[in-house]
């Protein structure tokens, strides 16, 4: 379940907002931790440093992955991905090669 807080659009934490308004995200991701929530994350395209400090102030999850590795990074840094075809980005088939027949992730 993911923790709505007032200013995240559909209750997401969304990368602009983390990286231009840090304390902001940071209270919310306070609040997220405080009651057990879960910090979702919306960070298409995000890798590398930028993907670190986004995990580092409290993004668990995301349901924006662009491409098959970029899902990769976010697993091995510990994040969960949610896989699913979006309305803007129709890349289900692209994901899915993250998922083996025996249904474990490699």
């Amino acid at each position: 379940m993911s923790f709505l807080v007032p200013g995240f659009v559909e209750g997401h934490i969304h990368v602009e907002s983390t990286l231009l308004t840090i304390p902001e995200f940071l209270k919310r991701a306070e609040l997220a931790e405080k009651y057990k929530k879960i910090a979702d994350g919306h960070s298409p395209g995000l890798t590398g440093k930028m993907l670190n400090a986004y995990i580092l102030a409290g993004a668990q999850t995301d349901h924006e992955c662009t491409t098959a590795q970029e899902a990769k990074e976010k697993l091995k840094h510990g994040m969960h991905v949610h896989i699913r075809e979006g309305s803007t980005e129709h890349n289900l088939l692209e994901l899915i090669k993250i998922v083996y027949k025996k249904g474990v992730l490699k």
